[in-house]
């Protein structure tokens, strides 16, 4: 039930509120007493003087407008500038992301510090992309490209420009193992570097048991030592290299002495299983087995052995009756080369010149493996003739197989087999985006060496046939954005970067310093975006500063004007003091008029450089068919600032003026006016 009694109190209360307010407000500002003319009464009196001058007061208004749209006009297209650098730099969610990389291959962007980072407080997500070469067919064409491996998340994260088509399937995003249980099929022909895979340790046993298993140990799974291929293998070693020979087939094993390499010499020896090690191919990482542990390729040979006297310097090792020791022992498969039949017929052509006599000097070492042989060749000019054919054969030869020789990897992942292009090379190919939808490319990845764990030099994909499914904004580079699963499913586990999104734009701080003491280096667009603050804020400066320059020429005519009207207005003064106008009466006149002045100077321009701004806008918009964007912005706070400031200058301005009238004696006055 309503209480009557309540709200009529609370009624009589309000009115009587509102009531003592405006007697307030009436004693201070209207109501004269003790001799003092009211606010109002000032108020009134500045304006008629205003007015009775009208020339002299719109000049010296316009000038304070001038200056103050000066300013305005100068500092609004500061700001313009401004938001139009921001605007292009911060996009959805850019002001929560951080990229990550790495500045030492000790430290690497891996799969594990992806999920450590994921695990942090305040990440919302994490992703990444790996960035590789790729050489890709269409048609008749073939171009080298940049290939950079990511998922959908990486796409939104990095805002790419996706013009047409679709973005990655789930198909394309799947992940799959990196290396699939080995099917019969390949334990029957053999492991090799086309099919690597992990091996069912059942299936084997059960091949095992019926001796068809081809390449693999027929009694165990893998054991170090064991041959993975009864035939024997020619290698020559790199010229003037020295490998350690071992007692057993891992890097821990004794040092039984050292074998020389020489271009002139081959050696022979059998493929076993041994431990693993860092090579240029796959030799070191080889195989992995169905509990994931890896072995490499080894060599069995016998050789003649070298020892190491001093630091990088050898002598050949003699026994005790200083005849030269030739034992058999273990040698990783790195710095040294397999020698195919064709090169085997090549060094026994080799070997019969050599022996013949007919062939003299001395071969110079080339460590590539493009220039094998370097012969300084004297005798009859139909030998010459002959070795140099031989040696342009090979040459040949090594030429057409250079590809081959590199590491090879597969895609595994069979499915979603989709790219996206960028702009530049449709441009290339001189295409149209409609043109390119849907057809079909064959991509080859280039990936360089430590990229693929235990593999340090380059290595080749095999061909793989992808469908474009989009087009990206990038006139200036020939991209390949490649589902990241693909890219993984060759075991190259590096990122080349990773985007981090924090769930609150307060947490981008602490997440990167928490990272950061990971070891790893971190950026947001939140440094360049305060980076731009402070170029544009000292432009803003500057630009102000130019527009004070006609604030200060409308101040100096502001003073003069006031200066002049209260040496025309001596007699007057004179006259208010002699009826009874006090000194501060007089000092407020003239303080409001200056003031007043300010006030309408400051609020005309404000509106005079806004109105200029717009029409610069305009001018622009109509010249460019509607394309353009505002160079101007002037923020409310900015416009508030300004008024505030220009109307206290003014009022600041005439401080001098009021005082000498304040000062001026009414009878001297009097007599000299």
């Amino acid at each position: 039930m309503i209480n009557l009694y309540k709200l009529n109190s609370i009624y009589h209360k309000s009115i009587n509120l509102v009531k003592d307010y405006l007697e307030a407000f009436y004693d201070l500002f209207i109501k004269s007493e003790n001799g003092q003319l009211s606010w109002f009464l000032i108020l009134r009196l500045a304006v008629k003087n205003l007015i009775n001058q009208p020339s002299r007061s719109m000049v010296t208004i316009g000038a304070t407008a001038l200056g103050t749209a000066t300013i305005v006009f100068l500092v609004s297209f500061g700001f313009g500038l401004q938001n139009i650098v921001t605007q292009r730099l911060v996009q959805p969610n850019s002001l929560k992301l951080i990229d990550i990389q790495s500045d030492t291959t000790a430290l690497a962007l891996d799969n594990q510090v992806l999920g450590e980072i994921k695990k942090l407080s305040g990440v919302a997500n994490a992703t990444g992309v790996i960035s590789l070469a790729g050489s890709l067919n269409y048609k008749d064409s073939k171009m080298e490209v940049i290939v950079l491996g990511a998922n959908n998340d990486y796409l939104d994260y990095a805002h790419v420009e996706q013009l047409t088509g679709n973005k990655f399937s789930s198909e394309a995003e799947e992940k799959i193992s990196l290396l699939p249980l080995c099917s019969e099929q390949d334990l029957l022909k053999g492991l090799d570097k086309k099919n690597l895979c992990q091996i069912d340790l059942k299936l084997l046993v059960d091949l095992n048991h019926k001796g068809m298993v081809a390449g693999v140990a027929t009694q165990s799974a893998v054991q170090l030592g064991d041959l993975i291929d009864k035939k024997t293998k020619r290698f020559r070693i790199d010229d003037d290299i020295y490998l350690p020979v071992r007692d057993f087939p891992e890097n821990n094993s004794q040092i039984l002495g050292y074998i020389r390499g020489s271009i002139l010499q081959s050696f022979s020896g059998k493929e076993v299983w041994g431990g693993t090690y860092s090579s240029v191919n796959t030799a070191g990482y080889f195989f992995q087995d169905g509990i994931g542990q890896w072995y490499g390729k080894w060599l069995k040979t016998k050789a003649l052995l070298y020892q190491e006297i001093a630091p990088s310097v050898y002598t050949q090792a003699k026994d005790n009756q200083d005849k030269s020791v030739e034992v058999e022992g273990y040698i990783p498969e790195v710095n040294l080369k397999i020698l195919s039949d064709k090169e085997n017929n090549l060094e026994q052509d080799i070997e019969k010149l050599l022996n013949k006599n007919q062939v003299l000097g001395e071969a110079t070492q080339s460590s590539s493996v493009d220039n094998i042989y370097s012969l300084n060749i004297e005798g009859s000019l139909n030998n010459t003739d002959e070795l140099k054919q031989i040696l342009k054969t090979d040459q040949e030869n090594k030429i057409a197989s250079s590809s081959s020789q590199l590491a090879i990897v597969n895609v595994k992942k069979e499915k979603g087999k989709e790219i996206l292009v960028s702009t530049g090379f449709i441009n290339a190919l001189g295409l149209s985006q409609d043109q390119i939808i849907n057809e079909e490319v064959s991509l080859q990845y280039i990936i360089s060496g430590g990229v693929i764990n235990g593999i340090t030099g380059k290595v080749l994909s095999s061909p793989v046939i992808y469908k474009i499914i989009g087009v990206i904004k990038e006139d200036n580079k020939i991209l390949v954005y490649a589902p990241l699963a693909d890219v993984q499913s060759m075991g190259v586990d590096k990122y080349s970067m990773i985007k981090v999104l924090v769930d609150n734009e307060n947490n981008l701080r602490n997440v990167r310093e928490k990272i950061e003491t990971l070891g790893f280096i971190t950026r947001s667009i939140v440094d360049t975006l305060n980076q731009v603050i402070r170029l544009f804020r000292i432009m803003r400066f500057l630009l102000g500063s130019l527009g004070m320059i006609a604030l200060v020429v409308a101040v100096f005519g502001m003073f003069n004007t006031m200066t002049i009207s209260l040496m025309e207005r001596t007699r007057e003064v004179a006259v208010m003091k002699t009826i009874g106008t006090t000194n501060n009466d007089v000092f407020r006149i003239f303080l409001i008029e200056s003031g007043i002045i300010g006030f309408l100077g400051s609020l005309l321009g404000i509106i005079l450089g806004v109105l200029m701004g717009q029409l610069i806008t305009l001018v622009l918009h109509i010249f460019q068919g509607g394309n353009t964007v505002s160079l101007f912005y002037s923020p409310f706070s900015f416009m508030i600032l300004i008024f505030i400031t220009s109307s206290i200058v003014g009022l600041t301005t005439g401080i001098y003026p009021a005082k000498r009238a304040k000062a001026i004696h009414p009878l001297h006055a009097l007599r000299y006016e």
